[in-house]
């Protein structure tokens, strides 16, 4: 293959076009070479050009049948157009030509998703399941989902260990897996999904239009539940994949878990002590690490079921769900101590009835819950915004999302009339008090801003941030809440010091453009504005 260096060099270097360049033009006198015509193949394969690729492999199999790799580089040019079924059929006489055993795992998954992408799950799990003994010795990035497919928990277990080695909660069970409609049990549509249209509220906002997902509620004689882990399982141990407040498919490297949406399968840690309780309750849970913002967004309004419970139905959540602010938010919401059900983490619990309130995405939040955090924050409808009560609130103590121009930001900050305040000084009925009246809230994007929820409807909530579309969640909840969101985009920005995910970014705050604002802000009275 020397006369092929060249080609050789630039696909090396991601230069397709000028590899098939100069394949066109060494076609005329390597025309009957298959060995070229399989590597013009693998080149358009590699730019997805998948016409020109099944072309090129189908020359190859002309002058060479008996050569498996030409069918199989068939079979992964017609899975790249979308062809699953003729990919399978390809993939299936790559297989009967013969094929070293890197391949032939390739080739065993074209088959396994041609028999997925036809609905015959049960023939795809065989499928990539079978392979199992061979990736046992050869690491493959398909193992995990062979490894479900076969049921072999063992192998999930050491797969999962060696992809996160600081991981708890292992080993690990397979379960099937099903959405809540789906599932074979009786569920009732609390509100159907919603068409959410909102218009800008002034010239430096945008227009909030989406679809809300329904709000389900699923009563579950025998239900399960893991605490620390926020999906609901069906007596016979199926996971409820959309019962979580994120998908199933995202995994947290702490407490990891697996999930192959295809085979219908998932992995997860279920403890060997089952508790049986003898109650009803309605299946509250917590997020994951006790996030208060989560908590906020995603967990308070799932005791709206309780309306729909029967009497003394009992409020489960985790037993390390113990923080002050986490207690007080309950009490807000009506809920006593002698209502909960505290589940203890590291054992399974099976209930006389579970019932589950899925109130679907919060990011960007359902009207029906958005309301309902306001009331429960703000006791009812509170006082109206009252000039000059302006609060920044600060993550310094966090020391993320910080302002570069620090102390230009500040002399902006108190020319304006604003308060800092860190919110993690203050508890729930402070913060009830101190923005009850509040005519601006500014902050840097994040969860600082749900603060908006103890203000009232009017007050400018002003988030700093450097591109429109990087919070779902705080900009649209504002405009549900009937207040004046703007926001602030910042011309600079660098990785926190403390960053911990990619919002976490210090910025440039526009002081100048701030002053505009705050001085463009409509006047209040007694009578509102």
């Amino acid at each position: 293959m020397g006369r092929f260096s060249k080609i050789e060099t630039l696909v090396a270097a991601g230069d397709f076009i000028g590899a098939e360049a100069l394949c066109a033009a060494m076609a005329d006198r390597e025309n009957n070479t298959a060995g070229f015509w399989q590597m013009r193949g693998d080149i358009a394969l590699m730019a997805e050009q998948w016409a020109e690729a099944e072309a090129h492999y189908r020359w190859t199999a002309t002058l060479a049948p008996e050569a498996g790799k030409a069918w199989l580089g068939i079979a992964r040019a017609l899975s790249g157009a979308g062809r699953a079924q003729a990919s399978g059929v390809a993939a299936a006489r790559a297989q009967s030509l013969g094929l070293p055993d890197d391949l032939v795992l390739a080739a065993q998954e074209i088959i396994a998703s041609a028999h997925f992408a036809a609905g015959h799950a049960a023939a795809g799990r065989a499928a990539l399941g079978a392979l199992v003994p061979l990736l046992r010795s050869q690491p493959h990035e398909g193992a995990l989902a062979a490894a479900l497919c076969a049921s072999d928990a063992a192998f999930v277990t050491d797969i999962l260990r060696a992809q996160y080695p600081h991981g708890q909660g292992l080993p690990m069970t397979i379960a099937p897996v099903a959405k809540i409609e789906d599932a074979g049990f009786a569920y009732t549509v609390i509100d159907p999904p919603r068409a959410v249209d909102i218009p800008p509220s002034n010239p430096h906002s945008i227009r909030f239009a989406y679809t809300t997902d329904p709000i389900l509620l699923m009563s579950l004689p025998g239900g399960m539940a893991v605490p620390g882990w926020d999906f609901v399982l069906t007596p016979d141990g199926t996971v409820l994949e959309d019962s979580g407040y994120f998908r199933l498919d995202q995994v947290f490297n702490h407490a990891p878990h697996a999930y192959f949406p295809a085979a219908r399968r998932a992995a997860y840690h279920a403890p060997e002590e089952l508790i049986d309780i003898d109650a009803d309750v309605l299946w509250v849970n917590a997020p994951m690490h006790n996030h208060f913002g989560h908590w906020l967004i995603d967990f308070i309004p799932r005791l709206l079921g309780r309306k729909h419970c029967p009497p003394g139905t009992k409020i489960a959540i985790p037993d390390t769900l113990t923080g002050a602010k986490f207690m007080e938010t309950l009490a807000l919401a009506g809920v006593n101590d002698g209502d909960i059900l505290r589940c203890r983490v590291g054992a399974r619990y099976r209930f006389r009835t579970l019932n589950l309130y899925r109130p679907g995405r919060s990011m960007p939040p359902h009207p029906v819950h958005a309301l309902y955090l306001q009331d429960v924050l703000r006791g009812g409808p509170g006082r109206k915004p009252r000039a000059g009560k302006r609060y920044f609130l600060s993550r310094a103590r966090i020391g993320t999302r910080l302002a570069i121009n620090q102390a230009e930001f500040a002399i902006c900050l108190a020319a304006n009339g604003f308060t800092t305040v860190e919110l993690g000084d203050l508890t729930s009925l402070e913060q009830r008090a101190l923005f009850a009246d509040a005519e601006v809230l500014l902050g840097a994007v994040g969860s600082d801003l749900l603060a908006m929820y103890f203000a009232p409807p009017g007050c400018a909530v002003i988030s700093l941030q450097w591109a429109l579309d990087i919070d779902p969640c705080q900009p649209a909840a504002a405009a549900v809440l009937g207040m004046q969101q703007q926001f602030l985009l910042c011309p600079e920005t660098r990785p926190s010091q403390n960053a911990r995910n990619p919002l976490d970014q210090d910025f440039i705050v526009d002081c100048a453009e701030l002053t505009l604002r705050i001085q463009a802000l409509p006047a209040y009275t007694d009578a509102g504005f």
